[in-house]
């Protein structure tokens, strides 16, 4: 009787197993992506996207930086809830947004199965001054800043002969130095590792434990060997 009982739970497991199985090889995902206007001749030597994104943004009085945004592709096509997840200035995040708005309409939706769903599309968009370093030099520039006033702040107390009040209140200023210089490494290289990293250390050591727990487990992810980045890059060079 014991055996039988085995015989059938192992059909039953089978019988599950393969339900699963059959159920995940069913299921098709196909991403949205960018169709543009029938009106427009698009070159093949670059993306749609990055071509709609050059002819239609007014980059003028814009800042050097990248700015990484996040929006919705509806089933029909159309743009909404667009987020701007790393900021360069007001005046380049709201360019962006605006120029983002225009592109509703434009993209083919993601589908599941064949039918047209709402998924979330990520954007970068480098923009660079020719009168400036690239972005990779500027982003080390204040990275280097950056780790320089966090030296500061840790070693305070040992380089001054201050009182332990006066010795925190100096090293939270060196701190807080180091915070926005790594802010704006972190403008010109959003998804570098090293400038993620400090950022985290930085944030601990200043008290913002939610930042740093933010930062961190950025770090993690974007270090993970599983890690693949379902972004589109776009570069724009400023006038």
């Amino acid at each position: 009787m014991k055996k039988y009982g085995l015989l059938l739970t192992a059909l039953l497991i089978s019988v599950f197993a393969f339900s699963q199985n059959r159920q995940l090889t069913e299921t098709v995902v196909t991403s949205p992506y960018f169709i543009g206007s029938q009106d427009v001749n698009y070159d093949d030597n670059s993306s749609k996207m990055n071509q709609f994104i050059n002819t239609n943004i007014n980059n003028e009085n814009l800042e050097a930086g990248v700015v990484v945004a996040l929006f919705t592709i509806n089933d029909d096509g159309s743009v909404s809830n667009i987020s701007i997840l790393n900021s360069v200035s007001k005046s380049t995040d709201r360019e962006v947004t605006a120029c983002l708005e225009k592109s509703s309409g434009l993209w083919m939706p993601g589908h599941v199965n064949g039918k047209p769903v709402a998924m979330e599309k990520e954007v970068h968009i480098n923009f660079t001054d020719p009168n400036l370093p690239s972005l990779k030099d500027l982003a080390n520039m204040n990275l280097e800043r950056g780790l320089s006033k966090f030296q500061l702040a840790e070693y305070t107390s040992i380089r001054y002969n201050l009182t332990q009040d006066q010795a925190a209140k100096k090293s939270a200023r060196q701190f807080e130095k180091a915070i926005r210089y790594l802010e704006t490494a972190n403008k010109y290289q959003p998804q570098e590792p090293s400038i993620i990293f400090w950022q985290a250390r930085v944030y601990e050591k200043a008290g913002y434990e939610l930042k740093s727990a933010d930062k961190m487990n950025r770090f993690n992810e974007i270090t993970s060997s599983s890690y693949v980045a379902n972004t589109e890059t776009i570069n724009i060079k400023l006038q």
